[in-house]
């Protein structure tokens, strides 16, 4: 599941992420992904233009995953 959260110039975005149970914490530390970016795309084409690294001057992307073990 992908949200897409939009903040408006200035704002911040501040979210504490809570855990149903400990093995939803555990599948999330196996299986995690975040991507911050400040241009508007698809989940899907943000990733593709993020690992190509094809960004325009002023764009920022920022891809943290935790792989399967």
């Amino acid at each position: 599941e992908h949200t897409q959260l939009v903040v408006a110039p200035g704002e911040h975005f501040h979210h504490v992420a809570v855990f149903e149970s400990q093995e939803s914490l555990e599948r999330c530390l196996i299986d995690f992904s975040l991507l911050v970016t400040n241009f508007d795309a698809q989940y899907e084409d943000a990733v593709e233009r993020v690992q190509r690294m094809a960004l325009e001057p002023g764009e920022m992307g920022i891809w943290i995953t935790v792989p399967d073990r």
